[in-house]
């Protein structure tokens, strides 16, 4: 955020960011004093250098300002690299990686925190000023490194997929990691942060990775995953179990039925999700509490080998009422931001587009 809007912004905080909309108030003596010792705070703190992106924030805490800085900094790359990739996604080819694409657009983040540099915090009225950089150079040497490993990683998924075709390896067809859509999706968006950094690099996608992206999409697209459930709980606990597991898992474009113990296709890959439910209860006072641990695991029906595994044991969720019954609801209600918060990471290990 640029210092003027800062600025404003604790102006209107301290109620002194003048009267309705309209002629302007004018400034009070105690008004022009605290805009010129915010000026007098912000000059304060340390210059930085021409090759850093600056970032300067505000907050009621020192901790406040620094992280309200780092933010800034973050969503300076961010804000460049989804609207780069929007206007690029044209020139993907296929639509799984056109897919993934689009998901590496609406998740961006800039993932190295660690690069950050605090190069000072000053106190100014109302709370910290702090300015956070980043060194336009030392990232791009870690992105680059990134992007020459994706390249290699890309390149081998070629035997691996092939075979995990001929034997309708679910634990591999349907695993993130070994996708060549969402590789090179992750490929397109760190070129991108290179190119915002000020370090030309693009992406080229051969005709044989687009070729085997292309048959491995067609496969994926027949996948099947049966579910199952385990351990005593509710019947509305499980309802709302099984119905987000199936959410998130359609997410990924996964189609997900019951699993009857039918025999499997032989032309599609075939993921058995178990779904382990454990409850406790307790109560205090004139308020009843039902705790909900959950564990989902999705594994070849065919070799046994693990594709994606979520654990959140013995505790993921509760909720409390006046009733068992209001408790479920409470405890249900909870589960579903809950489970997408916790189990990002896990459930993004698996896809079926």
């Amino acid at each position: 955020m640029r210092p003027a809007a800062k600025l404003t912004s604790l102006l209107l905080v301290l109620g002194l960011g003048g009267g309705c909309a309209g002629r302007p108030t004018p400034a009070r003596p105690d008004e022009t004093r605290l805009r010129a010792e915010v000026a007098q705070a912000e000059e304060a703190l340390p210059g930085a250098r021409a090759d850093h992106i600056v970032g300067d924030g505000f907050g009621p805490t020192s901790r406040d300002a620094v992280l309200d800085a780092r933010r800034a900094v973050s969503e300076q790359i961010t804000a460049n690299v989804e609207s780069e990739i929007e206007g690029r996604q044209s020139e993907v080819g296929g639509k799984a990686e056109a897919e993934a694409f689009l998901r590496v657009r609406t998740t961006s983040a800039f993932e190295h925190g660690e690069l950050l540099q605090t190069l000072g915090v000053v106190e100014r009225p109302g709370g910290f000023a702090a300015r956070v950089v980043l060194d336009r150079d030392r990232a791009a040497e870690v992105y680059a490194k990134e992007l020459a490993a994706d390249r290699e990683r890309l390149a081998k998924l070629g035997p691996i997929v092939d075979e995990a075709l001929a034997t309708l390896d679910t634990s591999v067809l349907l695993s993130s990691p070994h996708v060549p859509a969402e590789v090179l999706a992750q490929m397109r968006r760190k070129a991108a942060i290179l190119r915002t950094l000020g370090h030309p690099a693009d992406v080229e996608v051969t005709a044989d990775a687009r070729a085997l992206e292309q048959r491995a999409a067609a496969v994926r697209a027949k996948a099947r995953l049966r579910l199952r459930v385990e351990g005593r709980v509710t019947e509305p606990l499980r309802r709302a179990a099984v119905g987000e597991v199936a959410a998130l898992l359609a997410d990924r474009g996964c189609r997900v039925v019951e699993d009857t113990g039918a025999a499997l296709p032989p032309d599609a890959p075939v993921g058995l999700v178990t779904v382990r439910l454990a409850s406790r209860d307790h109560e205090e006072r004139d308020l009843k509490w039902r705790y909900l641990g959950m564990e989902v695991q999705v594994v070849d029906a065919r070799n046994g080998r693990s594709v994606m595994q979520f654990v959140a044991m013995p505790d993921l969720v509760h909720g409390g009422g006046p009733s068992w019954a209001r408790a479920d609801e409470a405890t249900a209600r909870r589960l579903k931001k809950k489970l997408r918060e916790k189990g990002e990471y896990a459930f993004g290990q698996i896809t079926c587009r």
